[in-house]
């Protein structure tokens, strides 16, 4: 007769296995497996990406939002509210067409 000490472990692996569609992994005890260190964008890298609002994109650019509005829709944006969003690639062409771009 074999005897063997069962803990709540093995009989989780056990259950686990005989339910099918489960894999067993067991982790490497030399491998780190904390997160990476992510590199955190600078304020002006993070500030690019976000939309931006009609209204603040017009005072940015020193004209009436709805000029700016105008200006959207003459560039195929259909956009009809000054509280509407752009995003940041349709906020570097305005900026470019009124000559505030980099």
């Amino acid at each position: 007769m074999l005897h063997h000490e069962a803990d709540v472990n093995d009989a989780a692996t056990l259950a686990l296995m005989l339910a099918g569609g489960y894999e067993i992994v067991v982790l490497d005890p030399v491998v780190d497996y904390s997160p990476a260190e992510i590199d955190e964008p600078t304020t002006s890298e993070h500030e690019a990406v976000k939309p931006i609002r009609v209204h603040a994109l017009a005072k940015e650019l020193d004209t009436t939002s709805s000029e700016l509005l105008e200006t959207l829709a003459d560039h195929g944006h259909d956009i009809t509210s000054a509280s509407a969003n752009v995003g940041p690639d349709v906020a570097d062409i305005m900026r470019d067409i009124y000559g505030m771009g980099n």
